[in-house]
């Protein structure tokens, strides 16, 4: 009798901690601070893994390693594009112009 209460528990902290994951994700995928989205990623990705850890037995762990390979996925795609990137002054940028009359 005992067990299925564990098991339930575990689900039901697991879920919260999800949630919690969650957010911190929703959060990175709207900021434009490159450096702000990574440190949202990473706090998301150990909470996912805390579960993994804590809460084998809870029944989300397909779930949790989904999330964690968007994540994993989203955290190479902001390396590659900070390592791509020229340093900018944070303007718009503007094309030079072509053809028509010049001044």
């Amino acid at each position: 009798k005992v067990q299925p209460m564990v098991t339930e528990a575990s689900k039901q902290a697991a879920q919260e901690v999800r949630q919690k994951a969650a957010e911190l994700f929703v959060r990175a995928s709207n900021s434009r601070d490159n450096e702000e989205k990574r440190k949202l990623l990473i706090s998301s990705r150990d909470l996912l893994q805390s579960i993994l850890t804590k809460y084998p037995q809870s029944g989300i762990t397909d779930k949790v390693q989904r999330n964690l390979a968007r994540i994993e996925s989203d955290l190479r795609g902001l390396e590659s594009s900070n390592a791509s990137r020229p340093v900018s002054s944070g303007g718009a940028y503007v094309p030079p112009k072509t053809g028509g009359s010049s001044l």
